[in-house]
């Protein structure tokens, strides 16, 4: 596994963790489902479908309009519970990312910063597992980089790290 792949796991993962948030947020609208969401939205009826099952990385601007839009059909009675779209684990996994792509050490330490972070990088793959299974992950790369981090994670946890 290369440094490039890890990031792109390590942000794919993010992503993914905040749009299931949102669509927690989204699927207890009352008068309104995914499709009717995006149309509100963009003026497309598949746009945030789209979005959130490809886990992509939109536009702040974007995720402005998702919070306008959960506000207003919420009829701001309740509050969006920013807390748990940006948890503390979350934010651990933003600072990662930060210091993976600031990052310049060789592939060949991976594994150290790997075992440094072992806790983050277990909840990573544990998230990353139903997008994997479902073929999800995206390219063949991002497939072969989660089965390595598999199973360099499954060696730290029987102590066959060396």
């Amino acid at each position: 596994m290369d440094l490039i792949i890890l990031k792109r796991l390590v942000k794919k993962e993010l992503l993914h963790s905040i749009w299931l948030e949102i669509d927690k947020l989204v699927s207890k609208l009352p008068d309104s489902n995914r499709t009717q969401f995006g149309q509100k939205i963009s003026g497309n009826h598949s746009w945030y479908s789209g979005a959130s099952n490809q886990g992509e990385d939109i536009q702040l601007s974007s995720l402005v309009r998702i919070f306008g839009q959960l506000s207003q059909e919420n009829n701001q009675e309740e509050k969006i519970p920013f807390e748990n779209i940006f948890s503390e684990k979350t934010l651990r996994k933003g600072k990662l990312l930060s210091y993976l792509i600031s990052s310049k050490e060789e592939d060949s330490y991976l594994p150290e910063i790997i075992k440094q972070y072992e806790e983050i990088f277990q909840d990573i793959r544990r998230n990353l597992t139903p997008l994997y299974r479902e073929g999800r992950l995206g390219d063949h790369a991002l497939n072969q980089g989660y089965e390595e981090l598999t199973t360099l994670l499954q060696e730290m946890e029987s102590g066959q790290d060396g």
